[in-house]
């Protein structure tokens, strides 16, 4: 520290203030840099939470359009499809014993003690011609000779 004031007392007044300005200069250029270039990243991160913002709020109207939609079309198509069911159970003369709408637009159905050629041929036509799927079954057998109980989800 005593070679830099050695030195320093060495130089004539004149320089010593140019010095001292320049330094000073120096300080302050550091610091603009320094202040400019973080206040640069503020405002392009400000810009860049804008945009996220923008796109998730079109992100959010965009799915509640889609979930609108779809709620929808699977209110529709499971109140079609129960009544298609309902329908055709009569046609074969099978009776429910419960009927569960379920959120994914299935149905489960529950029969008991009913034909087995009747619940075959009524699968079948559900699969074959009404173009409904049968996601799970269950069947066993009923009390009396020829009968079965179903439990049965169909799905479209």
């Amino acid at each position: 520290m005593n070679a830099v004031m050695d030195w320093w007392k060495q130089n004539t007044p004149r320089d010593q203030l140019a010095m001292f300005i320049l330094g000073v200069a120096f300080c302050l250029f550091i610091l603009y840099a320094i202040v400019s270039g973080s206040h640069g990243q503020y405002t392009q991160q400000i810009e860049n939470n804008k945009r996220v913002t923008a796109s998730l709020n079109q992100v959010r109207e965009m799915s509640s359009e889609l979930l609108a939609r779809s709620s929808s079309t699977t209110t529709a198509g499971s109140s079609n499809m129960t009544e298609r069911v309902n329908s055709s159970l009569g046609e074969f003369n099978l009776k429910l014993s419960s009927m569960q709408p379920q959120a994914n637009g299935a149905v489960r159905l529950r029969m008991e003690q009913m034909p087995y050629t009747s619940i075959i041929a009524w699968l079948h036509e559900m699969e074959v011609n009404q173009g409904i799927k049968i996601k799970d079954s269950s069947i066993t057998t009923g009390s009396n000779k020829g009968t079965v109980s179903i439990t049965v989800t169909l799905i479209q």
